[in-house]
């Protein structure tokens, strides 16, 4: 079985441009990371981790209805979803600035009192113009680092409890993306 899927987004000229106006006039922040210990400090260039979802970027509104469709299908196909139920139990953006060495380390997306998800983690990449930003997971069995082959206008699916990061951006590109949890039902 594959550590992640990957999902096209047919509409995604349109839905990037809502987005990122959307996201260009949001209130987001530039956030340190809290459970990075190495030798700088990691930030994201700008999130709205923990303030108040955008408008737009809720879902199912940041899909176009026929791509909507498609991704529940593919939920259904890939993860049984129609049959165990699921919920998006959080989504928020982030951006990583060019040059600015802005990233976010090794983390999984475990709820905060330690405890195990039932789901997937998705990553809606809504501009990723270098493949070197692409998010990195790292194999829960051999520890090896995994760069799925994923480009722009494309959701990015895995574990939730699955480590990944992205990587520091040393680029003249801004990477920016919608991330968003899925639970499953039992």
């Amino acid at each position: 079985m594959s550590l992640y899927r990957v999902f096209n987004v047919k509409s995604h000229s349109v839905t990037r441009n809502t987005l990122l106006k959307e996201i260009e006039s949001s209130d987001g922040y530039e956030c340190a990371t809290d459970d990075f210990n190495g030798d700088y400090i990691s930030t994201i260039s700008k999130t709205n981790w923990d303030k108040v979802p955008l408008v737009n970027v809720r879902w199912p509104y940041f899909l176009v209805k026929e791509d909507n469709h498609s991704f529940v299908n593919f939920l259904e196909r890939e993860y049984g979803a129609k049959e165990r139920g699921w919920t998006i139990t959080k989504e928020w953006f982030n951006q990583y600035y060019p040059n600015s060495g802005s990233d976010h380390p090794w983390h999984n997306h475990s709820r905060s009192n330690g405890d195990w998800v039932n789901g997937i983690a998705c990553v809606y990449y809504i501009e990723l113009k270098d493949k070197s930003l692409r998010t990195a997971l790292k194999n829960p069995k051999t520890g090896k680092e995994i760069i799925p082959r994923v480009k722009e206008g494309q959701i990015l699916t895995f574990d939730a409890n699955m480590y990944h990061k992205s990587p520091r951006n040393f680029t003249s590109t801004r990477k920016t993306v919608i991330s968003f949890n899925i639970e499953f039902g039992k």
